[in-house]
C-alpha cells in the first residue's frame, strides 16, 4: 500500500501546488487584494472553493478562471461535453461520487482514465477517484458548469425510469385495486417502487433544465414529456399500468382527492431534490386513458433573476430602468404564456424593492417568495380573485402593486385608477407585441382618457433558443431564408452566415442551448397619448412605430441571427407571421 501510495504521489500528471491561487491572480493583476478577501469570506460562508467563491462574487469569468488554474496546477485544460463516451464507461464512476467530487471520465483506453474535474487542488477528492477506478488516472480541469452539464447528459435517468416502471408493472399484475398506503411518502416508504419512479423523474427533469413535466396515459404505455427550453422532450415508458399507482401519489403529495378521476383537479407540493428546493405546480385532467397530469418545476433555491441576467440589450434595459423609477403609472409586460413575463416582473420587483418602500403583489400563483413583499395568492373559488385582491391592496397603503396578470376589464381598471392616483403599477397581458397592447385595452372596456392618464410604457419579449454554443456551424444562407430576412428588412442578406448546431451531449443533440429574451419597448409620449385619449389606434401605432427609441423585437431578432446567438428557424417559430404585421 505504501509503494501504491508513493507512486501515486509521484506521477507526473498530479497537479503540484507552486503558490497559492489568490496570490498568483493578484500577482498576475486579475484580481485586487480587496476581491481576495471578499471572495474568502464567501467560501467561508459557504463551503465553495476559493475558485468558485471569486466567480459567484462576480470578481472574475470562470473562463479566465479556468485558464488560471490550468496554468496553476500544470493540467491540461478540457471541455468535456466534446467527448462522447457511453453510460456504461461513465459509471465506473458512481454518479454520487462523480457530483460530490465535481468529476468525471470522459475517456478510457487500456492504460488509464481520463478524468475532467472542476477543482484539480482537492487531493482527497482525487485520492479517492484513483481508489474507486481500477486504473490510473489522468486528470484533466474544467469549468464547474461544464462539468455539471456533463454529468447531467452522462447519467440520464431513461433505463432507470424503465426498469422502475417494470417493478411497478409487477407489483400491480392481476391486482383489481391499488393498496394506496404502499404509495405514502412517509417513514419506511421510501422504497416504494411508485416513489421511487417519481424521484427518478423529477431528478431527470432538474438535471435536464426542464420547466415542466408532462405524464400522459395511452393505451399499454406511458408517454412522459419534459419542457426544456420551450420544447417538449420524450420518452416512452412500456407499462400503461402504473399510471394509477404514479398519478395517486402525486394527488396525496398535493393534498388532492384521489378518488375523483373525473373532475380537473389543481395542487402543489414542495420537494427537495439534489440539493434544491423545488415547488411543484400540479394539474389533472381527466382523458380517455385515465388522467393527464402536468407538473410545473420552481426552482426556489436558484432564487429571482435579475434583470441584466434577462437578456435585455443595455440601451433598453437602462430605458426600461428609467420607466421603472417613475413614481405612479402602468407599466406592461405581454406575451405569450411562457415568454418569460414572470421573469421580468419578479427582477423588475427585485430592483425596486427596498426598505423605503411597500411592494404589495397579486398572483395565481406565488412564484418566488420576496423579503418586504406583501404576495397574495388568488383563490378564485372562494371569491378571492385578482379585482377583489387588488381593490383591497389599495387600502394597504402601497407605493408599487404587481398584478400578474390583467384578465378582466374590472382589474384593468382597478389597476388603470391605482396607476392614476399615485401608485407605481406593474403587470402582465397577453398579447403578440408591444403595440397592439393599446387596442387590445380599448377592446376590455378601459375609457380611452383613463389608458392616456395611466399608461407609461409597454414592453413586449419572447424566448428563443440560443444555437448551441458547442456544435455550431456556419453555412450560407437558404433561398428561403434569404427571402424570410429581405422581407425582415436585411439588406444583404444572401452575404449572411447562419449558425446551426450539428447535435452533441451539450444540447442533447437538439442543436440548441439556453435561450435567449428578445424584447421590443414602446415608451409614451405626449403624442402617443393624445392618440389614445382620442380612441385613435392607428395613430397610436404610427407614432410608436416611428418613436426614435422603438425598435420592433423582428429587427433585434435578425440582429441575433447576425450575431449567431440563434437562427432563422427559431424565430420563425417563435414569432411566427409578427413581421408581416409589422412591416
Amino acid at each position: 500500500m505504501a509503494a501504491e501510495n508513493s507512486d501515486r504521489s509521484n506521477r507526473p500528471d498530479r497537479p503540484e501546488r507552486p503558490q497559492r491561487l489568490g496570490d498568483q491572480l493578484i500577482e498576475q493583476g486579475m484580481i485586487t487584494a480587496n476581491d481576495l478577501k471578499i471572495a474568502l469570506e464567501e467560501q467561508k460562508r459557504s463551503g465553495q472553493a476559493l475558485g468558485e467563491a471569486l466567480v459567484q462574487t462576480g470578481r472574475i469569468s470562470e473562463r479566465a478562471l479556468n485558464e488560471v488554474l490550468a496554468e496553476h496546477y500544470a493540467i491540461e485544460p478540457v471541455d468535456p461535453n466534446e467527448y462522447w463516451v457511453d453510460k456504461e464507461t461513465a459509471s465506473q464512476l458512481p454518479e454520487d461520487s462523480a457530483r460530490r467530487f465535481g468529476a468525471a471520465i470522459i475517456e478510457e483506453s487500456s492504460e488509464k482514465f481520463v478524468v475532467a474535474t472542476d477543482d484539480p487542488g482537492d487531493v482527497m477528492a482525487m485520492d479517492e477517484i484513483e481508489r474507486i477506478l481500477p486504473k490510473p488516472v489522468e486528470f484533466r480541469i474544467a469549468s464547474r458548469q461544464q462539468v455539471i452539464n456533463y454529468i447531467n447528459a452522462v447519467y440520464a435517468r431513461t433505463d432507470e425510469l424503465q426498469s422502475i416502471a417494470d417493478e411497478i408493472g409487477e407489483e400491480l399484475a392481476d391486482k383489481q385495486e391499488i393498496d394506496l398506503s404502499s404509495l405514502t411518502v412517509g417513514a419506511g416508504r421510501a422504497s416504494s417502487p411508485a416513489v421511487r419512479l417519481l424521484r427518478t423523474l423529477m431528478e431527470d427533469a432538474i438535471q435536464r433544465g426542464a420547466s415542466d413535466i408532462h405524464i400522459e396515459p395511452e393505451d399499454n404505455l406511458l408517454r412522459i414529456r419534459s419542457r426544456k427550453d420551450g420544447i417538449l422532450h420524450e420518452r416512452l415508458v412500456r407499462q400503461g399500468n402504473i399510471q394509477d399507482a404514479l398519478i395517486s401519489l402525486l394527488k396525496l403529495m398535493s393534498g388532492l382527492n384521489i378518488t375523483e378521476r373525473r373532475l380537473p383537479q389543481d395542487g402543489r407540493f414542495n420537494a427537495r431534490i439534489q440539493d434544491r428546493s423545488i415547488d411543484v405546480r400540479l394539474s389533472t385532467l381527466p382523458q380517455q386513458h385515465g388522467e393527464s397530469v402536468v407538473m410545473r418545476l420552481l426552482d426556489q433555491s436558484s432564487g429571482v433573476s435579475s434583470l441584466d441576467q434577462t437578456g435585455m440589450e443595455p440601451e433598453l434595459l437602462q430605458r426600461f430602468r428609467q420607466l421603472m423609477s417613475i413614481p405612479n403609472g402602468l407599466i406592461l409586460v405581454t406575451g405569450p404564456t411562457g415568454s418569460g413575463k414572470s421573469t421580468t416582473l419578479y427582477g423588475a420587483l427585485s430592483e425596486m424593492n427596498s426598505s423605503e418602500v411597500k411592494i404589495i403583489t397579486v398572483e395565481d400563483p406565488v412564484e418566488y417568495a420576496l423579503p418586504r413583499v406583501t404576495q397574495v395568492q388568488v383563490r378564485e373559488s372562494i371569491g378571492l380573485d385578482f379585482a377583489r385582491v387588488l381593490r383591497t391592496s389599495l387600502r394597504q397603503d402601497p407605493d408599487i402593486v404587481m398584478v400578474g396578470e390583467i384578465r378582466d376589464a374590472e382589474t384593468a381598471e382597478i389597476a388603470m385608477r391605482a396607476a392614476i392616483t399615485g401608485h407605481r403599477v406593474l403587470s402582465t397581458l397577453h398579447t403578440n407585441d408591444a403595440v397592439s397592447t393599446a387596442n387590445r385595452l380599448l377592446d376590455m372596456g378601459i375609457q380611452p382618457f383613463m389608458l392616456a392618464a395611466a399608461l407609461r410604457g409597454i414592453i413586449a419579449q419572447r424566448l428563443l433558443r440560443r444555437v448551441c454554443s458547442q456544435c455550431a456551424k456556419p453555412r450560407a444562407a437558404t433561398d428561403d431564408e434569404v427571402a424570410w430576412l429581405e422581407r425582415a428588412g436585411h439588406a444583404n442578406p444572401r452575404n449572411m452566415l447562419i449558425y446551426e448546431g450539428e447535435g452533441c451531449r451539450t444540447c442533447e443533440n437538439s442543436g440548441y442551448s439556453g435561450r435567449v429574451g428578445l424584447f421590443e419597448l414602446v415608451e409614451l409620449d405626449s403624442g402617443m397619448r393624445e392618440a389614445l385619449r382620442h380612441g385613435d389606434i392607428a395613430e397610436f401605432s404610427k407614432l410608436a412605430h416611428e418613436s426614435p427609441t422603438y425598435t420592433p423585437m423582428a429587427d433585434t431578432a435578425v440582429s441575433f441571427v447576425e450575431q449567431g446567438k440563434t437562427n432563422v428557424a427559431e424565430v420563425v417559430r417563435v414569432l411566427g407571421e409578427i413581421i408581416g404585421a409589422e412591416r
